[in-house]
């Protein structure tokens, strides 16, 4: 499995919390962790959620399938109660994405600012 062709998309992102720690582990564990989970999007392979020492800074990470898992996961994301509330609770730091993505999804990454890494070796 190390290094084989794959098609997968990987989102990190790199936020800063509005809140108190409480609050930041609230806003993932008991809303948005269990949003995505209910969802039971078949692409979606990770979803997880890092608070630094800080308390402030919180990092996420999605693993998904391929590029259409990754259109699935932001169209869920954009149409849910999310959109609106997690703006309220972070402050987008960075957003990397991971993968080979076409020109259409790169459009919608682009409006949160993110920096595309697309990948150049490490195929065994």
């Amino acid at each position: 499995m190390l290094n084989q062709k794959n098609t997968f998309i990987d989102h990190i992102w790199e936020l800063e919390g509005k809140g108190s720690r409480a609050d930041l582990e609230k806003f993932c564990a008991d809303n948005a962790s269990k949003h995505v989970h209910g969802l039971n999007e078949e692409g979606t392979i990770r979803f997880e959620w890092f608070i630094a020492s800080d308390n402030k800074t919180v990092t996420f990470i999605e693993r998904l399938k391929d590029e259409a898992a990754a259109k699935e996961r932001i169209k869920n994301h954009m149409d849910s109660h999310l959109a609106a509330e997690f703006p309220e609770a972070f402050d987008i730091k960075k957003l990397i994405v991971l993968g080979e993505i076409g020109p259409e999804i790169a459009e919608t990454y682009a409006a949160f600012g993110a920096e595309i890494r697309t990948k150049v070796g490490g195929f065994s």
